[in-house]
């Protein structure tokens, strides 16, 4: 890890990262492993409608009783943002424009607490929240930040966590720590600018109410413990990774094009995303050596399995190369994959145990609602 040469002082005041990681070894690739893994892959049986079909960015937000859909997109400034029942009936469908009660200027992120959605809206500075019917419960105004904060996420009822990505040249901190009035308490990585630049908003995801977050190059998944520190939880090892040499040589580097040219043509391990956990698994893409792969990590047994995403090259597999994954909580995984991609798999896998679920609700689905190649249909892998 090259975390401790990048830690240094600039204008907030940088704290040490507790190391707490446990090391996860990324090598080779092991295709047959991943179904063993999965106990089902079934069929989220949306109910759909206009609004559905307007949706175009989706990400998804699980409470106890609603699943909530957010459209990133913003097109034309609207933002769809849907509500289900866990059977999947329509509880509420509305487009949030606008600077209203309610209303949103921009999606920075969304997140549960409480089993109310919420919304940080970073051109408003303001975390709209919403029943899990959808009406609008009230704000909760962030605007003492005096930065363009990315995202906003809770850490508990007292505290805030806020990514700070937009200009490496402030020479303030990636990640802050606020108390509920919004006063910055602590700033932790102090990051290079060349690798700020090219991070961009960090890869996030939600685990067990903790928000944990990437930084590409350090490959390091960091979380926020109940002491409001931040935590190295894992350190990701590959056969080929970026070291101090390669970070020197992006700083080098004038323009965020050649950085990016740098990064993109290089054989070490890069470009993560899709992460999601559960109690027992970590699963994460990546790319190395021009290779576009899924990592599956087994807590338990400590071992790491990989696959190509090298579509059609193994159908019983490429329910992983296509879907999207958007959310996970103790056991499940919730993903989108294009309706024509998943018929293609459901037609190819019909003696697979795992399948078996979603064969049967698969065709009454599709037919109920005429559905064509490329509306996006959600699944939940439920892991062993």
């Amino acid at each position: 890890m090259v975390l401790v040469s990048l830690i240094g002082c600039k204008d907030t005041t940088v704290t040490q990262v507790v190391d707490n990681s446990v090391v996860v070894k990324v090598s080779g690739v092991q295709p047959d492993a991943f179904m063993d893994c999965i106990e089902s892959i079934s069929l989220l049986p949306l109910e759909r409608c206009d609004i559905f079909d307007e949706v175009v960015d989706p990400g998804i937000a699980v409470s106890d009783s609603c699943i909530f859909i957010v459209d990133h997109a913003l097109q034309s400034h609207v933002c769809p943002m849907l509500g289900f029942s866990q059977d999947g009936s329509l509880r509420f469908a509305k487009r949030l424009k606008g600077r209203g009660p309610g209303e949103v200027l921009e999606v920075s992120n969304y997140y549960v607490k409480d089993n109310r959605l919420c919304i940080f809206d970073g051109a408003s500075m303001k975390i709209n929240q919403y029943d899990s019917n959808g009406q609008y419960i009230g704000k909760i105004s962030a605007y003492k930040i005096m930065k363009c904060v990315d995202m906003l996420f809770p850490i508990d009822s007292a505290h805030y966590m806020g990514f700070y990505t937009s200009d490496p040249e402030s020479k303030e901190p990636f990640v802050e720590i606020y108390n509920n009035k919004f006063n910055c308490l602590s700033g932790f990585l102090d990051l290079p600018d060349a690798v700020i630049s090219l991070t961009g908003k960090p890869n996030t995801y939600s685990y067990r109410g903790k928000t944990k977050f990437v930084i590409p190059f350090l490959y390091g998944i960091y979380s926020t413990d109940d002491s409001c520190r931040v935590s190295l939880d894992y350190s990701l090892q590959f056969d080929k990774m970026f070291n101090d040499s390669d970070l020197k040589e992006l700083e080098r580097k004038e323009g965020y094009m050649d950085r990016f040219i740098y990064e993109c043509t290089s054989p070490n391990a890069r470009h993560f995303y899709a992460f999601a956990e559960t109690d027992r698994y970590l699963t994460f893409r990546f790319s190395q050596d021009n290779d576009t792969r899924v990592a599956l990590y087994d807590k338990i047994k400590q071992e790491t399995y990989a696959l190509d995403l090298v579509l059609n090259n193994d159908l019983k597999h490429d329910v992983f190369a296509h879907m999207r994954v958007l959310a996970s909580n103790q056991d499940n995984i919730y993903a989108y994959i294009l309706y024509d991609a998943l018929k293609s798999c459901v037609e190819q896998s019909r003696n697979s145990g795992q399948y078996i679920q979603l064969i049967k609700d698969f065709d009454s689905y599709s037919k109920r609602y005429n559905l064509e190649t490329d509306d996006y249909v959600y699944i939940k892998v439920k892991m062993k």
